[in-house]
């Protein structure tokens, strides 16, 4: 029946969700965050890309196209379960300083309620807005729009969240809290966090016009430029 067909489909999502989320748990201090992080965000992308082509092609496809689409909503809730999902509280609870860390994660925790309140109330709205002509659903007569366009701009938003997380989205695995306080401290990059040659903070730098050299020191090594011609050549030199 209708309703037993639905409440399979319930089933099925949570029970990804909850499988996925055990995954996450299993890999988060193995492979890390970052890896999860862009794995999950990939994965949604791409889901949503093709959930939008199935609505928008949803006349063609038939019944296939219906299945297909249950099934890349399986896909989405699993690429959702390993990253975003149990990350976002994972990470709040680490960059914090210790001094902000209870303010810090209450200003997250209800960032993403906030949002996923828009999201759950804008959600028709955006799919009446972004329905392609033509692709139009009716159900008793009822204009429903197609959520084709919809999807599609979700995954504008994933694929900006990969980008933003490329650059503020940092490594924590393996690093103390006291270290990554530290860190922010000296004014390090997010994704530089806990990589093995990560660039160093500056601390100064000397210019000596006789020999146009520029030495250039950072609190974990030091660089040294100099300019002849239009060649500019670099060396590392690494202290402890």
């Amino acid at each position: 029946s209708l309703v037993g067909s639905e409440m399979c489909k319930e089933t099925g999502v949570g029970a990804v969700n909850l499988l996925f989320t055990i995954v996450s748990v299993y890999f988060v201090d193995r492979l890390g965050r970052r890896k999860l992080y862009f794995t999950g965000l990939t994965g949604i992308t791409v889901s949503l890309i093709l959930l939008g082509i199935c609505f928008a092609f949803s006349a063609s496809l038939g019944d296939a196209g219906k299945w297909l689409s249950v099934l890349l909503v399986f896909f989405y809730v699993a690429f959702f379960a390993i990253s975003i999902g149990p990350l976002g509280w994972l990470i709040i609870s680490e960059v914090f300083p210790q001094k902000l860390r209870g303010l810090g994660s209450s200003i997250g925790s209800l960032s993403v309620w906030f949002f996923n309140s828009i999201v759950s109330f804008t959600f028709f709205k955006i799919v009446h807005a972004f329905t392609i002509s033509g692709t139009e659903i009716y159900a008793e007569g009822e204009n429903l729009g197609n959520p084709a366009g919809a999807f599609w701009f979700y995954a504008v938003v994933a694929l900006a969240a990969l980008i933003w997380g490329y650059f503020y989205v940092p490594e924590t695995k393996g690093v103390s809290l006291e270290k990554i306080e530290e860190y922010w401290r000296k004014g390090g990059k997010p994704r530089f966090l806990n990589r093995e040659k990560m660039p160093g903070i500056l601390e100064s730098y000397q210019y000596s016009g006789d020999n146009k050299t520029i030495m250039v020191k950072y609190h974990n090594y030091q660089l040294k430029w100099w300019k002849e011609g239009i060649t500019l050549l670099r060396t590392f030199t690494f202290v402890i």
